[in-house]
């Protein structure tokens, strides 16, 4: 009976201790020490009288109790190589995502677009000659390139600019039309480099402005301003944070409304290219 007893004893024991040492090693590594210098290092499964089982890597290898020399359990849990690239790379595109933002302040000085019709209800359309025209703008843009050297491209700012065109018939009365608002636009921007990006965007513009007319004696009284600008832009930065400039290109078209005396309802409209010079500094 006590032999017996002994030997239920003994099972259960092995019993347990295999289970407690099968869930021991599924979380930490071991290393292995043969009796011939040979080391093994994985996570053991599993084992008998005579044997252990453990995983190393893609492989599983039974090793027989009698040439182990010692057995030494890690103080760190067993992460799996995949796993662990896995979070490697995670962390790393996490800290290249932070580090690919840029936002610089911007001030433009430039041309707009020329006036090319008068409009004025009740009225047929009045064809203008265009004349030199300005813009001065004042921006904050934001290209957030994520993981790759193109970005999302945001903007806004404020702008003030002068639309001129004078009479096909008396060149000398000129029509200039003053215009101020806000400015936000969208596109991308695409990285070349540390110091030289290049970018792509839709500019609109919102606001309201006033006609002046040489030689005219009547009055005119302020209305709404809308424009759209398609730009490409080239801009070298000479370090982060600090000092940029640039050049954009592109074509503009306006409508500006005024009303004439308090009763007329008139507008001048506008097509043409763009250009600005750009001084900023990047954040």
């Amino acid at each position: 009976m006590i032999s017996a007893n002994y030997r239920v004893i003994r099972v259960v024991s092995l019993m347990v201790f295999g289970v407690l040492f099968v869930f021991a090693s599924s979380v930490y590594a071991d290393t292995i020490y043969l009796k011939d210098g040979t080391m093994i290092k994985g996570a053991v499964k599993s084992e008998d009288e005579k044997t252990i089982l453990i995983e190393t890597g893609d492989t599983w290898k039974r090793v027989d109790k009698s040439n182990i020399e010692s057995m030494i359990k890690d103080a760190v849990p067993a992460v799996p190589a995949e796993k662990q690239a896995e979070t490697n790379v995670q962390a790393q595109q996490s800290t290249v995502a932070t580090s690919t933002r840029a936002t610089d302040l911007r001030i433009k000085f430039g041309s707009a677009a020329k006036i090319d019709t008068l409009s004025e209800s009740g009225f047929p359309d009045i064809s203008v000659n265009g004349e030199d025209s300005s813009n001065v703008q004042l921006e904050v843009n934001t290209v957030m390139y994520g993981q790759s050297s193109v970005g999302l491209l945001l903007s806004g700012g404020l702008f003030v600019r002068k639309h001129s065109g004078s009479s096909i018939y008396q060149p000398q009365n000129k029509i200039d039309y003053d215009a101020a608002g806000f400015s936000f636009g969208i596109g991308m921007g695409i990285k070349a480099s540390d110091h030289l990006h290049f970018e792509g965007k839709v500019d609109f513009g919102l606001g309201a402005g006033n006609a002046t007319v040489t030689g005219y004696t009547g009055s005119t009284e302020s209305g709404a301003y809308t424009s759209v600008s398609f730009i490409a832009g080239a801009y070298v930065t000479f370090s982060k944070p600090g000092f940029q400039l640039g050049i954009e290109l592109g074509s503009q078209s306006f409508n500006g409304k005024f009303t004439d005396n308090g009763i007329y309802d008139a507008s001048v409209k506008g097509s043409g290219g763009t250009a600005n010079l750009v001084v900023g500094y990047r954040f």
